[in-house]
């Protein structure tokens, strides 16, 4: 079983720890503790009213076996990336994101990048559009670890629909300025709403960080750019996860 996950970091941080789990519990087939949809209750920072309102951990997870024995503690670095050749055991502060090698971060994503989206399930599906939808994050980190407004345009002018930016601080002079070029209604909701509103449209331009990548993750665009910052900066790896 998932007796407990290490979680550390804000929302985008936590969801991935949570479905990073999640994963070592499908391959293992391992019950995964229903209190985890709590995200370690975090105390700063985090709406988990707005969070639990959007999402449900997969009610088959808690249909996996509750295994008894030692505890199974994952070191650093491994270099292993295949969780269905993990020990089977009674898993304790389940830390998938900072055990796996750093280098091999990005091939364990792309392995299990279409599983990913099986472990937390939105309760409302998210509403279908056509358009574009922008995630910004610069409010919180600056350039050269968030994108610049070169990508931004970039990626817009290649799709050229309307649509929506997102942005925690709707002022800032790049998101102003790619909104009215491109006729983008600014938007801020709360967090998980927002990643829900963003998995319905076919086109999405992402940010980095992990927030970004979950709406990467979560939805199903036919069109999906993700900004890779230079590799100093990067999160996962250094080399860029491609987003499928």
């Amino acid at each position: 079983m998932i007796e407990s996950i290490s979680y550390g970091g804000r929302l985008g941080n936590r969801i991935l720890q949570v479905i990073n789990a999640g994963l070592l519990a499908r391959e293992l087939n391992l019950y995964l503790k229903h209190e985890e949809i709590n995200l370690g209750n975090p105390e700063w920072g985090i709406d988990m009213d707005d969070f639990k309102n959007t999402f449900e951990l997969n009610s088959d997870l808690f249909l996996g076996r509750q295994l008894e024995g030692p505890e199974i503690r994952l070191g650093g670095n491994i270099s292993n990336i295949d969780l269905s050749t993990f020990q089977e055991g009674r898993y304790v502060n389940v830390d998938i994101c900072n055990s796996i090698d750093p280098s091999l971060q990005g091939d364990f994503f792309a392995k299990y990048f279409n599983m990913m989206k099986t472990i937390l399930l939105f309760k409302e599906k998210p509403i279908y559009n056509e358009g574009v939808f922008v995630h910004c994050r610069i409010e919180d980190i600056s350039p050269p670890r968030t994108a610049t407004y070169e990508y931004f345009d970039y990626c817009l002018s290649k799709i050229n629909k309307p649509g929506v930016i997102s942005k925690a601080t709707p002022g800032h002079s790049i998101v102003k300025d790619i909104s009215k070029k491109y006729d983008l209604e600014i938007i801020c909701k709360p967090p998980s709403e927002t990643i829900r509103i963003a998995c319905g449209y076919d086109n999405v331009v992402l940010d980095c960080g992990t927030f970004s990548f979950m709406i990467g993750v979560l939805g199903d665009a036919k069109t999906k750019y993700m900004y890779w910052p230079p590799p100093q900066h990067v999160w996962t790896g250094n080399y860029p996860l491609k987003i499928k």
